[in-house]
């Protein structure tokens, strides 16, 4: 299976997850890709710099944080020009500095799917982690057997 993980991080939290996620499934013999999701600048300037193309994977896994209670402005505009294989299979990670999923992890999953149904998108699953929980190894865990449909363990 050829997988793409596209990540948009500005603090390293998603991006750091992400990662994990590409060397786990690396590990199952898969054949990953990270790309990321780049801004000019994420303070004045937050149009897209790099925009990851994506038509080409069987899997892609979109690794987002919670901003502002939604989906951050630079990917909602790379999930409007992007373009993805019609029934591609979908995953979505989601960081969120608040412990309940709430404040901000639901919203933000229903943007991001609502945003590929255009795709007709497999929907595999979503993970939200709350990057400071206690439980953030069992959210991790929880996360990569919904966003792949892996039996393995984690």
């Amino acid at each position: 299976m050829n997988i793409g993980i596209i990540v948009y991080s500005e603090t390293g939290n998603t991006l750091a997850l992400c990662e994990q996620a590409r060397d786990i499934l690396t590990g199952y013999g898969q054949n990953v890709t990270l790309a990321r999701i780049t801004v000019n600048d994420v303070k004045l300037d937050r149009t897209l710099r790099d925009a990851p193309a994506a038509g080409q994977y069987d899997l892609v896994i979109l690794g987002t944080p919670v901003q502002g209670f939604s989906l951050p402005v630079p990917v909602r505009e790379y999930l409007a020009r992007a373009e993805f294989a019609d029934g591609v299979k979908l995953g979505v990670l989601i960081t969120q500095y608040f412990k309940a999923d709430w404040l901000g992890g639901k919203q933000t999953l229903k943007q991001a799917r609502d945003a590929f149904a255009r795709f007709h998108p497999v929907f595999y699953g979503a993970g939200i982690v709350h990057v400071r929980s206690r439980k953030r190894d069992q959210q991790i865990n929880a996360a990569m057997r919904a966003v792949t449909n892996f039996e393995g363990k984690f």
